[in-house]
């Protein structure tokens, strides 16, 4: 009221002047009061979350949001896990709805809070497969079957470049190799979990190839036979040299007793089971036989 009586009456204002600094004094000592009462004021007890929903494991930070000016908390995380932090954090591993309690208090008193079934944590599903071939010679045609409760989403990597987003998908593998396959699966809550086969898809091969070269010019009766063949694991050798003769030698030396034009044959087989064949035409010359007329 002393206020707004000295500015409407401004003739007075000057008069009355000495007052301002009691009145400063007095709305100082006025906010101090009121400072000190929020000071000792019974706490109430607030709190949030960084995330209430969430896939395991997950980490949840918890920020106190009291009022009163708390010095003393007590957390129960829901999890076992009991925290005399402001604002502690709390790793959940298992899946699972948990409820939190927050005490705190000061000089004046204290208050509580529960927040019952505050933080949900999803569960990851469950994800395997089989294929129902998984080795074969040359290339490999399999069917694969996902198994995975509750996922709504697929991820399929063959391992050789090439990937699904089926279920149940049907893949080729064209070259020979080991594959190591992986399914990822997500459910409806965004959870995800993957599966890994190493060397799951074997494709074996073995490859059958030979050359051949003569020991002389003037008498290629003898053949030496250079084996080019390839294949995966142990791999055996069984030569046919066109007249009734084989050998099981890796790199045969060979003899021919009569020329003539032969067709040799390799066969290679591996511990897997896969064969090839391969074939070649060796030429044999008849062997220079000195013969004169005397007469």
């Amino acid at each position: 009221m002393l206020a707004a009586f000295l500015f409407i009456n401004g003739t007075v204002m000057k008069a009355t002047s000495c007052l301002k600094p009691y009145i400063a004094a007095a709305m100082l000592f006025c906010a101090l009061l009121f400072a000190g009462l929020a000071a000792y004021a019974q706490p109430q007890a607030r709190f949030s979350a960084s995330t209430t929903s969430a896939c395991a494991p997950v980490l949840v930070q918890f920020t106190d949001e009291s009022t009163g000016n708390p010095n003393y908390w007590k957390w129960d995380l829901g999890d076992g896990t009991i925290s005399y932090l402001k604002n502690p954090s709390a790793t959940y591993l298992h899946p699972g709805i948990y409820t939190i309690k927050l005490l705190v208090q000061n000089s004046a008193g204290e208050d509580s809070l529960i927040k019952t079934n505050y933080v949900e944590v999803h569960a990851a599903p469950a994800v395997s497969f089989t294929a129902s071939q998984t080795s074969a010679c040359s290339q490999l045609s399999t069917n694969f079957t996902a198994q995975g409760n509750g996922s709504q989403q697929w991820q399929w990597d063959f391992g050789d470049g090439i990937f699904s987003t089926e279920q149940n998908p049907a893949h080729t593998y064209a070259q020979p190799g080991n594959y190591n396959v992986s399914l990822k699966a997500t459910n409806g809550q965004g959870c995800s979990s993957t599966f890994l086969r190493q060397a799951y898809i074997n494709v074996n091969y073995t490859k059958a190839g030979f050359s051949y070269l003569a020991a002389t010019l003037c008498q290629p009766l003898k053949i030496t036979f250079q084996n080019t063949s390839q294949g995966d694991g142990r791999v055996l050798y069984k030569w046919y040299f066109g007249n009734g003769d084989s050998s099981v030698e890796a790199n045969p030396v060979y003899t021919y007793r009569t020329g003539g034009t032969y067709t040799v044959q390799l066969k290679t087989s591996n511990e897997f089971g896969c064969e090839d064949t391969y074939s070649l035409a060796v030429a044999v010359a008849n062997p220079v036989t000195a013969a004169f007329n005397a007469g």
